[in-house]
């Protein structure tokens, strides 16, 4: 009963120690709950957090699991859901407003983190079949490491720190006693959590089952060690298949949406088996040199304090096997590949070249290191003081060696010859030496103390030092991020919400009208995601499932992409917003003497054109030939305007009459009202800076690639003077200009509007339904877009779904006449991957009722 107290007492310290640590560390560092500043940053502010709000949505019924055109113009949720939004912790968002999400994604991350401890605890404790006070302090190093620390804000990925020491833990079971359902259950929960870290955890799977499984077994062959091992094998093997395949109804669904992002394209150079650093790489063997500002590029993050290098270093120099010095070099050496070798990393990147945090798998390397520490702390009354000053040294040695190659490298690298995934890297990165003499003196005091006689307090000392280490590492890896400011995120985020619902409240239309909004009102990261926190349907979207065919038209008809992961609506014209039913604009400024539809104190909602949109039009056949060319938006929109006109000889732009030519400036002239777009193709500029008669033209976000520049109305009583900066090359930038006269682009909606599919939507059903009317045969075209699994019907019959306009949106035939047309959203990938799990445990029960009869028969 005593030990049995101890041992929830060191369970329940194991959990409160880093809650603590963290505590102090927010409170320094003035992180809400303990300050004003918040951790809205880069993709935890762009990207997750607005999709923990809309779990809310989803769990109040008024939008789907299944599909939602929140997410962009509207794609498969699911892909995201299982990406972003399985962890179990994602419930406690269900409990505060989206205003209030900034403080409970602090208290998630630090529950978080303390389950990992939590986890590393019980791992070590059940390994070595005891409880002590020590495991406690090697499992708040797992907790704060180095890979934790500038990983922090990918919060998803979290949860499968929490399980993969129980995954190893059921690794071990599964070999020393046989019993592989606890490591099925792990896995299984590990995939289903987040599945690109299971993935990663399968890998790593397979690499412990064999040196975990050479380790127990004595053997002097391989033949003998594959026929003893023949059971746990097949047992390994029968479970790891198991808990990938339950998975099958998350994971089916998120494959198919993957093969449609930019994630689907094969890229040769991912495969290149090039290095991707040298002895720079012993840097990382002292404090971490990672922050915010190279959090994109960096060396592997693995940092678990200068204690546990130590002991490891220790571990090497005591006495073992041959066998067993070479299996747990080989595990280190496996993983260190995984990083340095480019094909190597690609493939533990599920084959894919990463964008930014380039070794998404060092957590691994971690856990091994610490699990080969604390052998070595239980092996501590055999170190030798000759052993303790020898890694001293070498330790150092090896730290600078490590720095003084990366200064080398950052004084005389040629930046262009060096791949160019490593070259922000080598360009951003600040060498930190004050971090190199930190990690000294904690060597030195980790070598003087156990130096000392191994005595209680000694012990304790170390241990200390090693809480100390693991806080100072992490918080000198935080302490360089520009927190957001949590007052701000409150206000607009409420604001907002509070405008989008009473713009629903004036309609009283929206759970089944169907429009969009152009939000214009600056956001987290120019609010990409903020029709998932604000409850709206609009264009923008930024996350890891983004179709990409919908991304590269949208692009090709001129709205800004920053890269395959982002679609903004900047580059919208009159014609281009009536077409993708941009009903509505929010804006932070009054337009002239215009009555908003709507508005919260400086928050203004506008109807964006006189005229109605729809979600679809009809249009004549032709549309089903029409290809749009990569960087001609001009031409692209103009062919789609002579398709609705029914006219070849039908303009949507016109040219601007040049007056005056300089050298970085042009004035000109227009014979007729209407809006003036630029428009430069990538190789015509970097970082461009638009003036339109000393005004400066500034887009909501920064555009860095080609989109069309909106420079303002344009009337035929005044001349206008451009200057353009940063241009490689300058001639005849005027023909980049092109006007929209405002008669054209009237002209064109009020023709679109004749064929108007005004439908209703129910958003938890995925269904539209309305009527249209075709003045011949031919086709309508919806602003959904293309996916394969949705079903259409014709006046009450099946009708094929067609993709129209590069096959980025869905279509369907039409005969002259009225017709009524309805669409349903149904998730075929998804059912079938409940079937193939629903499948996979009636198996696995079936199996597991054999095996037990053939047990009880042999008794």
């Amino acid at each position: 009963m005593k030990l049995n107290k101890r041992t929830i007492g060191l369970n329940v310290l194991s959990f409160l120690l880093p809650l603590f640590c963290l505590t102090i560390l927010f409170s320094i560092l003035q992180i809400t709950p303990f300050g004003q500043k918040n951790l809205m940053i880069s993709d935890l502010g762009t990207q997750y957090t607005p999709f923990f709000s809309y779990l809310k949505e989803i769990f109040s019924g008024k939008e789907s699991w299944i599909y939602s055109f929140s997410v962009g113009m509207g794609d498969n949720f699911l892909p995201l859901t299982a990406y972003y939004l399985m962890s179990p912790f994602n419930l406690l968002f269900l409990l505060v407003d989206s205003w209030n999400l900034d403080t409970m994604v602090s208290i998630v991350l630090m529950l978080k983190i303390s389950c990992m401890s939590i986890m590393m605890f019980t791992y070590l404790r059940k390994s070595h079949e005891k409880a002590e006070l020590s495991q406690v302090f090697f499992s708040l190093a797992y907790a704060l490491s180095g890979f934790v620390g500038i990983y922090a804000t990918n919060i998803m990925w979290l949860d499968g720190l929490i399980f993969f020491p129980l995954v190893v833990l059921g690794i071990e079971r599964l070999i020393d006693k046989g019993h592989g359902k606890f490591y099925m259950f792990m896995l299984f929960c590990t995939i289903v959590t987040n599945y690109y870290l299971g993935y990663m955890t399968c890998l790593f799977s397979v690499c412990y089952y064999v040196y975990y499984s050479l380790k127990q077994t004595e053997i002097h062959s391989i033949k003998e060690y594959l026929i003893t091992r023949q059971p746990s094998r097949l047992c390994f093997l029968k479970y790891s298949i198991f808990g990938g395949v339950l998975s099958s109804f998350i994971l089916v669904p998120a494959l198919v949406g993957m093969i449609k992002t930019g994630k689907g394209e094969f890229q040769l150079d991912t495969y290149a088996p090039y290095p991707k650093f040298s002895t720079e790489f012993f840097m990382q063997l002292g404090f971490d040199n990672t922050d915010y500002t190279t959090r994109l590029e960096h060396l592997p993050s693995f940092y678990v304090g200068l204690l546990t290098l130590f002991l490891v270093f220790l571990l090497f120099q005591l006495k073992m096997s041959k066998k067993e010095l070479f299996l747990r070099i080989g595990l280190i050496l496996a993983l260190f590949l995984s990083f340095f070798v480019q094909s190597f990393n690609a493939v533990w990147h599920m084959f894919q070249e990463t964008a930014g945090f380039p070794y998404r798998n060092s957590f691994m390397l971690s856990f091994v290191l610490l699990v080969f520490a604390y052998d070595a702390w239980v092996r501590r009354e055999e170190v030798t003081k000759k052993q303790v000053v020898r890694t001293g040294v070498i330790l150092a040695s090896l730290l600078a060696i490590g720095y003084l190659s990366m200064y080398g490298l950052s004084k005389s690298l040629d930046y262009e010859a060096l791949p160019i995934e490593t070259q922000d890297y080598y360009r951003s990165f600040t060498l930190n030496f004050h971090l190199l003499a930190l990690s000294l003196i904690f060597l030195l005091g980790y070598v003087m103390i156990f130096m000392q006689k191994r005595s209680k307090y000694s012990l304790f000392a170390l241990l200390m030092l090693l809480l100390v280490d693991v806080n100072l590492n992490f918080f000198q890896m935080m302490r360089a991020t520009p927190f957001g400011d949590a007052v701000v995120f409150t206000q607009k985020e409420r604001e907002l919400n509070y405008l989008t619902t009473e713009l629903s409240d004036i309609l009283h239309t929206r759970d089944d009208d169907f429009y969009r909004i152009n939000n214009e009102v600056y956001g987290i990261d120019n609010g990409y995601n903020q029709a998932l926190s604000s409850h709206y349907y609009s264009i923008p979207n930024y996350s890891s499932t983004l179709n990409n065919n919908l991304r590269k038209t949208l692009k090709k008809l001129g709205l800004f992409s920053r890269n395959e992961r982002r679609i903004s609506d900047v580059g919208l014209t009159p014609f281009t917003s009536y077409l993708l039913d941009i009903e509505y604009v929010f804006t932070e400024s009054r337009w002239g003497n215009t009555e908003p539809v709507a508005q919260r104190n400086n928050y203004y909602a506008y109807k964006n054109q006189a005229a109605d949109s729809a979600v679809g039009y009809f249009f004549d056949d032709d549309l089903l030939d029409l290809k749009l060319e990569s960087e001609k938006p001009y031409e692209n929109q103009e062919k789609l305007a002579k398709i609705a006109m029914n006219d070849e000889n039908f303009t949507l732009f016109e040219p601007v009459e040049l007056k005056q030519k300089g050298m970085e400036s042009w004035t000109f002239s227009v014979k007729e009202l209407g809006q003036l777009y630029l428009y430069l193709p990538d190789e015509r500029f970097e970082e461009l800076e638009v003036w339109v008669n000393d005004e400066k033209i500034a887009p909501r976000i920064n555009v860095n690639h080609s989109a069309l520049i909106r420079l303002g109305t344009a009337k035929t009583d005044k001349e206008y003077t451009i200057e353009v900066m940063g241009l490689k090359k300058t001639e005849d930038i005027y023909s980049a200009i092109r006007l929209m006269p405002a008669a054209k682009s009237s002209q064109v909606s009020e023709t679109l509007a004749k064929g108007s599919y005004k439908a209703k939507y129910i958003a938890k059903d995925n269904f539209f339904s309305g009527n249209v009317r075709a003045e011949k045969d031919g086709v309508l075209f919806t602003s959904i877009p293309y996916d394969s699994e949705w079903l259409a019907q014709l006046d009450g019959k099946p009708a094929k779904v067609i993709p129209v306009l590069n096959g980025a949106f869905v279509g369907i035939k039409l005969s002259k006449g009225e017709h009524s047309v309805s669409f349903r959203y149904l998730p075929k990938s998804f059912l079938l991957g409940v079937g193939i799990t629903g499948f996979a445990f009636v198996s696995l029960l079936i199996l597991e009722f054999t095996d037990r009869r053939k047990k009880l028969n042999l008794r």
